[in-house]
């Protein structure tokens, strides 16, 4: 699979020019190199606040809610990173990436979810690195039926698949198109897995 990566800077311009009443050029800029250096030395939370700075100065920049749904992603934060990439496309469509880290957020949101079905017993030995994680959210949760596990199980993946299919039809590199189309396959059997035992676990 590809490398989740932040959107270059100079794709920022055709939007700033009709926004520099609300925040300047050179603060984007400033910002988002800061959060890029950030992230780079490995301070994630440091660049999730960096970027959060900028949306809460405008939030009407796609790019930017696209590098803090990376941001979120890569900090675990699994629920938070959808909601970012969701607000990027919903703002600019065209924004490939945001897709494919939209479906890879449900992915790992469906792995924890599991991890945690097939092993109900074993104990974490220490709390997930992050709070908001989606996965952990989870677990103070009412504990749920087998059922209700594996619904939940077969709707994130469904929503990963989906959204790797986005991503699949608005690329044109036909390795990486086929990557994805073998990774929408390998799903498509989890769905169909998971789906027959929640079948079974209703007769």
């Amino acid at each position: 699979m590809k490398n989740i990566k932040f959107l270059i800077l100079l794709l920022l311009m055709p939007f700033l020019v009709s926004c520099t009443n609300i925040i300047s050029n050179p603060d984007i800029q400033t910002l988002n190199n800061r959060a890029a250096e950030l992230m780079a030395s490995g301070d994630i939370k440091g660049a999730i606040a960096r970027l959060e700075s900028i949306n809460d100065l405008n939030p009407n920049f796609p790019q930017t809610h696209y590098n803090l749904g990376v941001a979120y992603y890569k900090d675990e934060q699994y629920e938070k990173s959808i909601e970012s990439l969701q607000k990027a496309v919903s703002i600019d469509k065209n924004i490939a990436d945001a897709y494919y880290t939209i479906g890879l957020a449900y992915s790992s949101i469906a792995d924890g979810q599991i991890q945690k079905f097939e092993k109900p017993d074993k104990k974490e030995k220490e709390p997930a690195q992050n709070p908001e994680n989606q996965t952990q959210a989870i677990n103070e949760q009412k504990p749920l039926t087998k059922s209700e596990a594996l619904l939940q199980i077969v709707a994130n993946l469904t929503n990963s698949k989906s959204y790797f299919t986005q991503y699949a039809d608005s690329i044109d590199n036909p390795e990486e198109k086929q990557k994805i189309v073998e990774e929408i396959e390998n799903i498509d059997k989890e769905i169909k897995k998971y789906e027959e035992e929640s079948s079974s676990s209703k007769k």
